[in-house]
């Protein structure tokens, strides 16, 4: 899953995912371009900025992802992606393996009652 993108030339693959760091209660969101990892940022906040760089012909873009958690959040979060201030694509980003978020979910009332 993720969301694939195509911006002057340039393939841009934005991915998020429940992460072990986190017991799989929060999402790590990675920024791909090219093949390259760009920017990769996580962790429990409701709002999320993940900055990075694309350098070509001796000039840097600088993208920003902005990433909003909403009442949806277990299977897609809200997001925009900017280039140099400019928005290039907004909608909603698929979450990979979203299901791993119930894991804990399942235990945390066992751990609370015990």
């Amino acid at each position: 899953m993720g969301t694939e993108l195509q911006w002057e030339g340039h393939k841009i693959l934005i991915e998020s995912r429940p992460a072990a760091k986190y017991f799989w209660l929060a999402t790590e969101t990675v920024i791909i371009v090219d093949g390259v990892e760009v920017a990769r940022s996580g962790g429990f906040s409701f709002t999320e900025k993940t900055i990075g760089k694309i350098i070509e012909n001796n000039r840097s873009y600088e993208l920003c992802l902005e990433v909003k958690v909403d009442l949806v959040t277990f299977i897609s979060v809200p997001y925009k992606l900017l280039i140099d201030g400019d928005i290039i694509a907004q909608g909603r980003l698929g979450i990979n393996n979203w299901p791993l978020f119930l894991v804990p979910m399942s235990i945390l009332p066992f751990l609370i009652c015990c």
